[in-house]
């Protein structure tokens, strides 16, 4: 399960994801 560190680098992971998926949401055009 979860080491001492990975709280910190799930985050970092949750963060990352969240920043790519907001950035193609930004690149792609909207969809009607």
């Amino acid at each position: 399960l979860l080491a001492a560190g990975d709280g910190a680098a799930l985050e970092s992971l949750f963060r990352h994801a969240r920043e790519a998926r907001n950035a193609w949401a930004v690149a792609r055009p909207a969809e009607p």
